[in-house]
């Protein structure tokens, strides 16, 4: 295998930092590279697949899709992906940040596409501005499970006017005991109802080894996994 730790250097090093926070403001994310090492991406899998045989992983989706949490405290080659994360997370920010967690993700295809397993994905992490890093440890099309994100949603003019209209938040979130909060799981026709607005979609379909940076107080999903797999990695920052 290349030397794990200059792939993910020689990635850093080729990252524009402005371009990437502009991105990121107009966006909601953006795209920042591919790791040139295959042997890293078909290492990570086996190792999730060795994992995801322990006990304790959580499943969901009728059990089709499988997370690992702390990854990085289980595996070398993912605590790779650790360090790469917090480098970035630390310049584009320009803070120092650690990673609370990796998650290591693997869908499987749906067993079946009942309402359950395919509505009231979308959601926002937060109403604050959010980034995490994803690492794509296979190629994504529209089939498998592709993050998908609405652009311009991670904008505080759009969370405020959902805000006075109750579409998205209400004001009892902010004084709510049990922490739930309406934008954790929003109705499938509010997206719709985006759309057919002008919003738009836009679908990671991408090659193995993409990594992107993604402001997660926008509205996003995983689009259901209706054929083959989808394995990722996936830093969470407090």
């Amino acid at each position: 295998m290349e030397n794990i730790e200059k792939t993910f250097s020689n990635l850093f090093l080729g990252l524009d930092l402005n371009k990437i926070r502009t991105s990121i403001k107009k966006n909601g994310f953006s795209t920042l590279g591919e790791i040139e090492s295959n042997d890293y991406c078909d290492s990570v899998r086996k190792m999730i697949d060795s994992l995801c045989d322990n006990h304790g992983v959580e499943q969901n989706f009728d059990e089709s899709e499988h997370r690992i949490w702390k990854a990085h405290e289980k595996s070398d080659l993912i605590n790779y992906f650790f360090h790469f994360s917090n480098q970035v997370i630390s310049s584009t920010i320009e803070k120092q940040s650690i990673a609370s967690d990796i998650l290591a993700i693997r869908n499987f295809q749906l067993p079946n596409k009942s309402s359950s397993n395919i509505n009231g994905r979308w959601h926002m992490d937060s109403f604050n501005h959010q980034l995490k890093i994803f690492l794509f440890l296979k190629d994504v099309n529209l089939n498998n499970g592709p993050l998908e994100i609405i652009p311009g949603t991670q904008r505080l003019n759009f969370k405020l006017k959902s805000l006075f209209k109750g579409y998205i938040f209400s004001l009892s979130n902010f004084f709510s005991s049990n922490g739930e909060r309406e934008y954790q799981k929003i109705n499938d026709n509010y997206i719709e109802f985006l759309i057919e607005n002008g919003f738009k979609v836009n679908s990671f379909t991408i090659t193995k080894g993409t990594v992107i940076i993604v402001d997660t107080s926008a509205l996003h999903r995983a689009k259901p996994c209706i054929e083959g797999s989808r394995y990722a990695l996936t830093s969470y920052y407090e």
